[in-house]
């Protein structure tokens, strides 16, 4: 099964459902709750053999110029997982998602 990226909603229960993945590392978790309080970034999950595997983060990023402009902030890959491409393809696929779509060259006639 391929690792499945996917954009899920900063909360409190994002962090619950991916309390497995961070209790490797509390520091980490902390910062998903507090980040979750405030509402700042965009969080994306790693899905592999249904279950959570890896969580990023990233944030708005002021000093690069244009209207969608994020730096990645957390990233933690579940300690079972680790040494296996899963931050890698994390970083890769939400890459994918947080670009600008392609221009749409009209209807097709």
């Amino acid at each position: 099964m391929p690792l499945i990226v996917s954009e899920i909603p900063l909360s409190e229960a994002s962090a619950e459902t991916f309390s497995n993945v961070l209790k490797a590392n509390p520091d980490l978790a902390r910062a998903f709750a507090k980040a979750a309080e405030s509402g700042d970034g965009r969080l994306f999950q790693g899905i592999f053999n249904a279950k959570p595997v890896a969580l990023l983060r990233v944030i708005s990023d002021p000093l690069i110029a244009g209207e969608s402009a994020w730096r990645l902030s957390e990233l933690v890959v579940h300690p079972a997982t680790r040494k296996r491409g899963v931050g890698k393809e994390m970083v890769r696929q939400a890459g994918a998602l947080l670009a600008p779509a392609t221009l749409d060259s009209g209807p097709r006639w």
